[in-house]
């Protein structure tokens, strides 16, 4: 029997979360989008480990409101932490970490 929380974490769940943040960035609804995509970056999380380009995709998504909102702390921070999920996935000489760099 499937239990509540695995109703909550499954992959579809997950993207529809951060598909609803984006509509919430967009619209300007920071708080809104802070907790979609902070609820959709913990569920792809705990479906896929700490280490998987869709926590990362969202932590950039995280640090591009909290720099808007003039929280550059805490925009390095999250921008930091996706760098490194992706040198982890891809390793520091792959051609998309360079890319990488240029968010923080």
């Amino acid at each position: 029997e499937m239990c509540i929380r695995d109703r909550y974490d499954s992959e579809n769940i997950a993207t529809t979360l951060v598909a609803i943040a984006r509509v919430y960035k967009i619209l300007g609804r920071w708080d809104d989008a802070i907790e979609y995509f902070t609820r959709g970056a913990d569920s792809f999380e705990r479906l896929k480990g700490p280490n998987n380009i869709h926590t990362a995709n969202a932590f950039i998504e995280l640090a591009q409101i909290r720099a808007f909102q003039g929280i550059y702390k805490k925009a390095i921070d999250l921008t930091e932490s996706a760098l490194t999920i992706y040198i982890n996935l891809n390793g520091k000489d792959h051609s998309s970490t360079p890319v990488s760099y240029t968010h923080l």
